[in-house]
């Protein structure tokens, strides 16, 4: 088993919480200042695609110095699904535990979450708050907790109160459960909005647990983000439809990325995203559960969450995530020719 020089994974009692931002709520844990983060789509991860046989592949991440992964969806497909489309996420996909019966799944995730930690890894779910695939089982059970449709399939009603409620007990649930630090969530702050990640984040601070949520768009912090995914995306220069139309690297092409980090300019600020045209705008606010969540509260135009839903659900590139707490440092790591690379940026 190898820990390399990585920092300790320890209780979250021990653990203090910080600002995302200046004068903000402390509800970041310390942890971050030192995550070095990767992606991990465990169904390629190995030639088995399994939890078990990812285990070595954390021993390979250890020894370049990554101590955070980030799962993509490991919840069940369905029919047509494809991890992004899945049938919710109180599920888990079989072909990554095929041994396990549905209700030893959980299990599966949860000694995979151990393993990490020994190697001081930390592991982040993504979790999608779009919908589910049309032949989920949750769509026939629960037709009231579904309103239209999103990436071609079954969109969620976020002003149904008891759906939202459902959602949160699942969210914080399987964080309780597997011991996992926490999620990187696909489309947000766009569906499920602010209120339900703040009494998710609450709730978990409750049970004793100090967790990373992290956005894929860009996003205030509300106690409720503490980064986002898409932070690297010039606002001032194009929207976000318009970087998946025609895709330009700012920080090889336009932008000095060290620079950028220093100084926190064109970063996705906020202030970058309000010189877009003056097109910026907040959605109304919907009451539900006793708190309130904004959905779509930080789309740019109609035109662009046409374009974010006409993407489909298929496989989406990404990109490397932002946060005030981080910006001042970033590292990259990787392999080539299975000789590891590490390189700074201050």
């Amino acid at each position: 088993m190898s820990q390399s020089n990585l920092p300790p994974i320890l209780p979250d009692s021990e653990v203090t919480l910080i600002s995302a931002e200046p004068g903000g709520s402390d509800m970041t844990p310390d942890w971050v200042k030192s995550l070095v983060l990767t992606e991990v789509h465990l169904e390629t991860a190995t030639p088995e695609g399994t939890f078990d046989a990812a285990v070595r592949v954390l021993d390979h991440l250890a020894d370049l110095g990554v101590n955070g992964i980030w799962l993509t969806p490991i919840y069940e497909k369905g029919p047509g699904g494809n991890g992004y489309g899945n049938i919710g996420p109180h599920t888990v996909e079989p072909a990554l535990c095929p041994n396990a019966t549905p209700g030893e799944r959980w299990d599966a995730v949860r000694r995979f979450v151990a393993a990490a930690h020994e190697r001081r890894i930390r592991v982040l779910f993504d979790i999608v708050t779009w919908g589910t695939v049309t032949a989920a089982p949750l769509f026939r059970e629960h037709p009231e907790w579904y309103r239209g449709r999103a990436w071609g399939n079954e969109a969620f009603d976020w002003t149904n109160p008891a759906f939202c409620e459902w959602f949160i007990s699942v969210a914080v649930g399987n964080l309780l459960y597997t011991g996992a630090d926490g999620y990187r969530c696909d489309c947000e702050p766009n569906y499920a909005g602010y209120a339900v990640w703040e009494e998710v984040r609450r709730r978990c601070l409750e049970a004793g647990r100090k967790v990373l949520i992290m956005a894929e768009d860009g996003a205030e912090r509300r106690f409720a983000f503490d980064m986002e995914q898409d932070g690297v995306l010039w606002y001032a220069d194009r929207d976000r439809g318009g970087q998946y139309r025609d895709p330009v690297n700012f920080y090889l092409e336009k932008l000095n990325i060290v620079d950028s980090v220093k100084t926190s300019l064109r970063l996705g600020t906020l202030s970058d995203r309000a010189v877009l045209g003056g097109s910026a705008r907040k959605a109304d606010d919907h009451g539900v559960s006793g708190f309130k969540t904004r959905r779509h509260a930080l789309l740019r135009t109609d035109r662009e969450r046409a374009d974010h839903h006409r993407r489909g659900s298929g496989a989406r590139g990404k990109i490397g995530g932002r946060g005030p707490v981080i910006r001042k440092h970033i590292i990259f790591t990787g392999s080539v020719q299975g000789v590891g690379f590490r390189m700074e940026l201050s």
